[in-house]
């Protein structure tokens, strides 16, 4: 049998192909350089905050008008914080305006600054999966960034403060907080928070780039409004309440209500039903934080169900007295505030000096005072609720409280840095049940 070998001959495609991928380089490499300067922007605009001694706090970003942006967490109660760039250069930059609400810090550069470019502010917002770089600088080294992808559509990560955050997975390692989240564009994403701890370790927050464009600008101008303390805390009525009241499963019920707080004050009681707020329906308690902060005027309507009976309140959100922390700012420069009430510090004092409530956002909450405390001594000294409420605070006070049975001493300093964590001890809410306004 005669064995016939068949072959084919092969136009050579070798030389076709290498042409191809030279063109390829050819066109992306405008394309790559972008992406590359954008992310090396991004890193030059990347400052490492230090405190006293030079001693490390964390980072922050330098905006394109030469402002400069971080967290509460990073700069605490500061007025004053020494910047250094990735070249080794330093400048002092003095706090212009701090929320602590929301957890964001405005800084300005004296003198010249560094002469670097900033990064614009831009409602930028990326899909589930793009990827991004958390820059900034772990324990004071050197600036880094970490990559990783958008984890989860932009959300309240605490129900009571109006701020989305962006979740994603990029590494958030200790000093990291306060610079930027970006994308390979070296575009503003957002602006990282400190990394939670337990059960969310690896989960990172950043503040969103669409809430920073529309916050930054009312912080410069001193025209942005406190998160308002309620003295309420609310639930949403879930189907299984529902069925309990019998009512619909909609609005959200009220667990508490604050002595002389302004949800007091408005009338409103523990079991009611808050069904709405002006013409919108509340379907959330996160609803209720955003409608608040987007308010026009100081006076808003509660729609709500006591019992059988539909209510209406007026509930007053004008602001009352110095925020919080908050820094005078004048034609002179950034004044420190020079004394505290037990009321300005947001402490609701009632009978024989029992605690009815603390601000959560109140130094004094931070240093441990918490409602149901009796103070029974002020610097080792017996007083009584009237003293309490006629001091003036000019510096550290030691309390001494009976709590559960048991006594303790808890040192407020208004004036003192807000340890790090006690500013994201709730920031990573997914649904807990109660919610303190």
């Amino acid at each position: 049998m005669d064995i016939k070998v068949l072959t084919a001959r092969f136009t050579p495609v070798a030389p076709l192909l290498r042409a191809a991928f030279l063109m390829a380089l050819i066109l992306a490499a405008p394309l790559a350089a972008e992406a590359r300067s954008g992310l090396e922007r991004a890193v030059a605009a990347t400052l490492i905050v230090l405190g006293d001694g030079d001693r490390p706090l964390g980072s922050a970003v330098l905006l394109e008008d030469g402002l400069v942006l971080s967290v509460v967490d990073v700069v605490g109660g500061r007025a004053e914080v020494t910047l250094r760039d990735g070249e080794g250069r330093q400048g002092r930059a003095r706090v212009v305006a701090r929320d602590a609400g929301r957890g964001l810090v405005l800084l300005r550069i004296e003198g010249a600054g560094f002469g670097l470019a900033g990064l614009p502010l831009g409602p930028v917002t990326l899909p589930v999966g793009h990827e991004v770089f958390a820059v900034g600088a772990p324990l004071g080294m050197d600036v880094m960034l970490t990559r990783g992808i958008i984890a989860a559509a932009a959300r309240q990560p605490d129900p009571t403060i109006p701020v989305q955050a962006v979740q994603h997975d990029a590494l958030l390692n200790e000093g990291v907080a306060g610079g930027p989240l970006v994308d390979g564009e070296g575009r503003l994403i957002g602006l990282n928070r400190k990394s939670p701890e337990g059960a969310l370790a690896g989960v990172g927050w950043a503040i969103a780039a669409g809430d920073l464009a529309r916050l930054v600008p009312l912080m410069a101008a001193g025209k942005l409004r406190d998160v308002p303390d309620l003295g309420l805390t609310l639930r949403r009525v879930t189907p299984a309440i529902a069925d309990a009241l019998g009512i619909a499963p909609v609005g959200l019920l009220v667990d508490s209500v604050a002595p002389r707080s302004r949800a007091g004050q408005a009338g409103l009681m523990a079991g009611d039903v808050l069904l709405g707020y002006e013409d919108e329906t509340l379907a959330t308690v996160a609803m209720l934080a955003m409608l608040i902060d987007r308010r026009e005027g100081d006076e808003v309507r509660l729609n709500l169900r006591r019992g059988q009976a539909d209510l209406t309140v007026t509930l007053d959100l004008a602001p009352v007295g110095n925020r919080l922390g908050a820094l005078a700012v004048s034609s002179a420069g950034v004044g420190r505030i020079a004394s505290y009430t037990f009321a300005s510090l947001g402490v609701v004092l009632e009978d024989a000096g029992r605690v009815g409530h603390v601000n959560y956002h109140s130094p004094a909450y931070v240093a441990g005072l918490l409602p149901g405390d009796s103070i029974i001594a002020l610097n080792g000294a017996p007083v009584d609720r009237a003293t309490l409420e006629a001091l003036t605070i000019t510096g550290p006070i030691l309390l001494l409280v009976a709590r559960g049975g048991n006594t303790l001493h808890v040192l407020v300093d208004p004036w003192a840095d807000v340890p790090r964590a006690a500013m994201q001890s709730r920031a990573n809410l997914l649904d807990a049940g109660t919610h303190l306004f």
